[in-house]
């Protein structure tokens, strides 16, 4: 074969190049996290922290760096460790309606959370069922109609999504590596429940926060 006529395409499926493709955009963003302020993706707009205990705010960054954290009045300071990773605790908060802004910062760039809640966190997690949404469930149609104004955009959930989609029988060794070694994980944004993306809402974690009345929730499927 001429060197002309060889490319990756005719030893790689199109789903060992999309794969490749994820891992490599992958290890770039890293590379560039890496040289800043970073956190991770489960700190975003729109986020529940949860009430009642000392809140552990942790992050990445350069080793020796000054970091701030703030919630509200609540502020802490630290350095980061020789491993660039840092931890801030702020006191414990009490669950309510009132929205806050995190901010985070050290010399060179600061991260700014907004929109904040306070409340109950609950881990949704078990078989494939868990993923029902509720558009699939037969009751969507009476909770869409009924769905508690007062609720709407309090209760937040964050899901977790496929890494990459492939029909890949066999992965590379390589890829699995650093999927753990560098915690590879992909997740939705942070989204209040609307009527609008009601039908996108996990059926089980719904219905299981409304067996818990005035508690605010983060939902992860």
């Amino acid at each position: 074969m001429s060197k002309n006529n060889f490319t990756l395409g005719k030893i790689l499926s199109k789903d060992e190049l999309r794969t490749w493709k994820e891992f490599f955009v992958y290890k770039w963003n890293a590379f560039k996290k890496s040289r800043s302020l970073y956190m991770s993706e489960v700190y975003a707009d729109n986020m529940v922290l949860q009430s009642n205990i000392p809140l552990k705010i942790r992050g990445h960054a350069l080793p020796g760096d000054h970091i701030i954290v703030s919630l509200g009045d609540a502020e802490n300071e630290t350095f980061t460790g020789s491993d660039g990773c840092w931890c801030v605790v702020l006191p414990a908060f009490e669950a309510s309606y009132k929205t806050y802004i995190l901010r985070v910062k050290n010399k060179r760039h600061q991260l700014v959370f907004r929109n904040v809640m306070i409340g109950e966190v609950w881990l949704i997690t078990g078989v494939s069922v868990m993923v029902m949404r509720m558009k699939e469930a037969v009751t969507y149609p009476e909770e869409l109609k009924s769905l508690d104004k007062r609720n709407t955009g309090v209760i937040r959930f964050y899901k977790k999504k496929e890494l990459v989609r492939n029909d890949l029988n066999v992965w590379p060794a390589v890829y699995c590596r650093n999927i753990n070694k560098y915690r590879m994980l992909n997740f939705t944004s942070w989204q209040t429940v609307q009527k609008e993306n009601l039908y996108n809402v996990p059926a089980y974690a719904y219905y299981l926060q409304k067996d818990y009345p005035n508690h605010w929730m983060y939902l992860l499927v």
